[in-house]
Order: C-alpha cells, then sequence, then structure tokens
C-alpha cells in the first residue's frame, strides 16, 4: 500500500485500520493490499452544484474488494485484475493465497 495511500475510493474508509469482514469481502490481507485504477476524480462541487472532476486522469485506490470498486466502476470483473510483473516478488505467500482464494490470477 502506497505510504500516502489513506482511504478506499470506493467505501470510503481507512485502508488500513479498517474492521475486517469476510461477510462482505473486507479481509485482513486487504491493508496490505490495494487495487489501483486511474480516473478523473472528483473535486468540488461548481456554482451550480454539478460535480467537478480533475482534468488528468489519477491514481485512485481501492480495497481488494469488488464492492468497492463497484461503487465507482459498476461494470468492474475481478477476472480483469493483474498483478504487475515487477510487483510479484513483493507478495508474501499469504498475499498469494488470498489473491488465489478470490480468483485472481498471478
Amino acid at each position: 500500500v502506497p505510504s500516502k495511500t489513506s482511504s478506499c475510493f470506493g467505501c470510503r474508509k481507512n485502508i488500513r485500520t479498517f474492521k475486517a469482514n469476510p461477510d462482505i469481502g473486507l479481509h485482513e490481507e486487504s491493508r496490505e493490499l490495494v487495487v489501483v485504477a486511474k480516473a478523473h476524480r472528483p473535486m468540488h462541487k461548481d456554482a451550480n452544484g454539478r460535480l467537478q472532476y480533475t482534468p488528468d486522469l489519477r491514481n485512485v485506490y481501492f480495497h481488494v474488494n469488488e464492492r468497492c470498486i463497484r461503487r465507482f466502476f459498476p461494470s468492474f470483473e475481478k477476472s480483469k485484475l493483474c498483478i504487475h510483473k515487477s510487483h510479484e516478488d513483493y507478495l508474501m505467500n499469504k498475499h498469494k493465497g488470498f489473491l488465489d482464494a478470490i480468483g485472481v490470477a498471478i
């Protein structure tokens, strides 16, 4: 998890300190792993109350949880997740086991 990452873009809960709840897909391992995507981040509302977004794509972070991701990306499919080759060596066995258990290919 990047050090400046603090909250999940989907549920808005803290990435590291949320209460694990496997029934809704929030597992202990989700504190150490995140899903990173690029999106136009909401900034503020204009004078007419319309939400304004960043002009450029920026990183957004999610718990490794379909519910969190689908709040922002409704058509998200877990099968599309991938672990970048440069990150594979940093995964511990518990992370690999967790990702395998939820169907994410390594």
